[in-house]
């Protein structure tokens, strides 16, 4: 199963986004937007209609690609089962619509990052390998979870396969296993989500924050970008969510807000405390 990322999809940042970034999921400030881009509104792949090129990716990712400056950053996982498991409906009927999928082989999770003008592979890297540690929706992947950059820095977030960091040569810098995060439960069928996870890192100044909830021992938590060590981590009397985080500059104080299943939480961002 392949995945293929085409230019065309990717022409909003190519031909148009010369000074902005778009550095984590949902882009700058998490806001979705890109004002005054003026991106085409149509593309075909088969005529080469809007696009400037397009590289296959092995794997299946629900991720969204990243992009500073001339390098594009991508998540994907690739699994050993010859048949994966992946539905393509809109909606799956009866007891299917609570259902995980069967895939648990083993997976590789790899980080690719390529030029931005050319589609070239500039490098890519295994970020983890093994049985998954939680089941995935039929239709969702093991890679949903969107990478976060500050220029020098990617984070990519892979829920209980942990926190890992790399340079822009790709180089590892470090990474957190999250061994802490409680991973059975009856209601989950032994995990501590019945779908897998999707929410994705996000960079604040200095820190690198993951907000992990499950069925429990749910918490947000903060890592130090240079060295990888646990600055803050907060628990949550929160259920299983797929929610990013995101952090709020008022005129008297930063908030990070993270939406749960039941309720919305804000804290400090650089103490962890509830605000």
């Amino acid at each position: 199963m392949k995945r293929v990322l085409s230019a065309g999809c990717l022409l909003f940042f190519l031909t148009n986004l010369h000074s902005q970034n778009w550095p984590s999921f949902r882009g700058p400030g998490a806001t979705g937007i890109a004002d005054g881009q003026n991106p085409p509104i149509s593309w075909d792949p088969d005529q080469s209609t809007n696009i400037l090129w397009e590289v296959p990716i092995p794997g299946l990712s629900h991720s969204s690609p990243i992009v500073w400056g001339d390098r594009v950053f991508l998540l994907t996982v690739i699994t050993s089962d010859a048949n994966p498991e992946f539905r393509r409906a809109y909606a799956l009927e009866g007891s299917a619509a609570g259902e995980s999928s069967n895939d648990m082989s083993k997976q590789s999770w790899r980080i690719y990052c390529l030029d931005k003008r050319s589609g070239k592979v500039l490098w890519n890297r295994t970020v983890h390998e093994g049985i998954p540690k939680v089941k995935r929706h039929p239709k969702n992947s093991h890679a949903s979870q969107t990478p976060a950059t500050n220029g020098k820095y990617v984070v990519v977030y892979l829920g209980p396969e942990g926190v890992y960091c790399y340079d822009y040569q790709g180089n590892l810098r470090w990474s957190q296993d999250l061994s802490d995060w409680v991973f059975s439960d009856s209601r989950g069928g032994g995990a501590i989500t019945t779908w897998g996870v999707a929410s994705s890192p996000i960079i604040y100044k200095n820190l690198a924050i993951v907000q992990c909830d499950s069925h429990k021992s749910s918490f947000v938590a903060a890592f130090d970008l240079e060295s990888g060590s646990k600055v803050w981590a907060t628990p949550r009397q929160a259920t299983s969510s797929w929610s990013t985080p995101t952090v709020y500059e008022g005129k008297t104080r930063a908030e990070l807000i993270t939406n749960g299943t039941d309720h919305v939480w804000a804290y400090d961002p650089m103490t962890g405390k509830e605000l």
